[in-house]
């Protein structure tokens, strides 16, 4: 277990540095623009400069906005507002959610929360899923791009988790 955990983490570190060699100006956005809140309109413009497709409109209510996600590549995700007040949210949820399997354990996700610490990995057992998860707080500032970023990063560590699942 600890080999692979050693692996697992090589190769996240692999995927974040292509990641960030793929996108620089999101990387080192140093843009004056800061926003330190978010709306459902900004998070359609987030969604729309992606080019993912959305599947569904989602969230507790209207002081929540929230949309489901699809990529090109079938891979199915949320985003969430948090921390909202009439309608204006100073945090982003970032989740998906997968079917449990013989390997999703307590023991492994335990192991992957200690080895990619760029996501939180939890399983619902009676419910029967697991979930990645990603927060953001901006409330302090943050770009579009750094959101957009912040999105793909969560995008390609979830990716990651599955696959090191598949692996163990």
């Amino acid at each position: 277990m600890i080999d692979h955990l050693k692996t697992a983490s090589a190769g996240l570190a692999a995927c974040l540095g292509a990641l960030a060699i793929a996108l620089p100006g999101a990387a080192s956005a140093q843009d004056a623009n800061l926003i330190d809140s978010v709306t459902k309109a900004d998070l359609d413009l987030i969604v729309a400069d992606l080019g993912h497709e959305v599947t569904f409109e989602t969230g507790a209510d209207d002081e929540v906005p929230g949309i489901q996600l699809q990529t090109e590549d079938d891979w199915v995700f949320v985003i969430l507002g948090n921390a909202c007040s009439s309608g204006v949210c100073a945090g982003i949820k970032l989740y998906a959610e997968y079917p449990l399997s013989d390997v999703v354990t307590l023991e492994n996700v335990n192991a992957l929360n200690r080895s990619i610490p760029a996501a939180k990995i939890w399983i619902d057992t009676e419910n029967g899923f697991w979930r990645s998860e990603r927060y953001l707080i901006i409330d302090g500032g943050y770009t579009i791009d750094a959101i957009k970023y912040e999105i793909e990063t969560f995008e390609a560590v979830s990716e990651f988790i599955v696959e090191q699942f598949e692996e163990m």
